[in-house]
């Protein structure tokens, strides 16, 4: 059913308040569903044998190399083992790297540039 709301109110954008509806209402049919089946939402959509979910940080686009720095340095003192960076400048993305442990894996999310 998603697909096909989705599909139907395309024209309207993928983003803003039509999205922002159409999450609103998947999460109440989840709600109901986990509700009626009398069992934690997160059991419903498969084996629920996982202890812990992997986070990463996705920072924002900051432009200026020493913000993704600091922005980068403090998600890792928070305990997050990835960086996600929005930077298209190879300084900021080069701060980011030189911010971090080596052992933490930098993903680069270019598409919006």
């Amino acid at each position: 059913m998603g697909q096909r709301l989705s599909r139907r109110f395309h024209n309207y954008g993928r983003n803003g308040p039509v999205t922002f509806g159409l999450a609103a209402v998947d999460i109440v049919l989840w709600d109901i569903a986990a509700q009626r089946a009398g069992q934690p939402l997160h059991a419903l959509p498969g084996d629920a044998g996982r202890s812990e979910v992997p986070a990463y940080a996705s920072l924002l686009r900051y432009g200026v190399a020493k913000d993704v720095a600091s922005n980068t340095a403090t998600a890792v003192s928070r305990g997050l083992r990835a960086i996600k960076l929005h930077e298209v400048d190879l300084p900021c993305i080069r701060a980011a790297r030189e911010a971090m442990p080596v052992d933490i894996p930098l993903i680069l999310d270019v598409n919006c540039a």
